[in-house]
């Protein structure tokens, strides 16, 4: 069952709603993954504070699968990929080069896109579509699996032991990143055909926590220093770091 939608400028909000939410999805992952790569650069600068680096970084990848456990709900008629894309296909009069030229007409600099708009591929779309389904997509079944036993509802069975988890049950990183790419290359497919527009997981401060952390060396190098100019006043060898 597709969305129901009236006309394109409902299909534009579907798109950039999805495609906003995959962003910040793949934002906070890259964040995680970030912080997990620095952690043997600033070993000693993230022990100075570890229970809040410990909590951040979970924070962040709590927060991309929260994202793709919406992004890949199974309710067709739910702003998630699957619905989307059903919805698309139940739309395809609005991707058509003739629309797309309409919604181009008044862009600048868009003369050789609207000569020469993309076009979508139905042969992709079911592809596409069978990449957000559980019963055709292994990775997108675990995620529901983890999904409705643990993040939305907690099973109590798994709790108390009475049912057992395998290691094929788990969600590893590599799935999550591999949703998250496989996901945004989808929405920015339909983007392009819709209206030439694709959306970047690239975020402005990225490597922001990098300051933070410099800074935290910097007041160690000084802390240190003043430990080891007081030992040689009092004729003490400084200790080693």
């Amino acid at each position: 069952m597709a969305i129901a939608i009236r006309n394109a400028n409902q299909m534009r909000t579907l798109i950039h709603t999805l495609a906003s939410d995959f962003v910040d999805a793949n934002i906070a992952f890259r964040l995680n993954r970030d912080l997990i790569d620095a952690s043997e650069q600033y070993n000693q600068e993230l022990h100075q504070s570890w229970t809040f680096w410990t909590l951040t970084v979970q924070a962040h990848l709590d927060a991309a699968i929260f994202h793709i456990c919406r992004l890949f709900d199974q309710k067709p008629n739910v702003l998630g990929l699957r619905g989307f894309l059903e919805t698309v296909r139940a739309n395809l009069h609005l991707f058509t080069p003739e629309r797309f030229r309409e919604r181009l007409a008044d862009r600048q600099g868009a003369e050789e896109l609207r000569a020469n708009p993309p076009l979508l591929v139905r042969e992709a779309l079911d592809r596409d579509i069978a990449y957000a389904k559980r019963d055709s997509n292994e990775r997108v079944d675990r995620l529901i699996d983890v999904r409705h036993n643990y993040y939305v509802h907690r099973n109590a069975a798994r709790v108390l032991g009475a049912v057992l988890v395998s290691d094929e049950d788990l969600l590893t990183i590599e799935d999550i990143g591999e949703l998250l790419r496989g996901g945004m290359e989808i929405v920015n497919r339909y983007s392009n055909v819709f209206n030439a527009n694709t959306y970047s997981v690239q975020m402005v401060g990225r490597d922001d926590y990098e300051y933070v952390l410099e800074a935290i060396r910097e007041k160690l190098q000084q802390y240190r220093a003043q430990i080891a100019e007081q030992c040689r006043a009092a004729g003490v060898e400084p200790p080693e770091v």
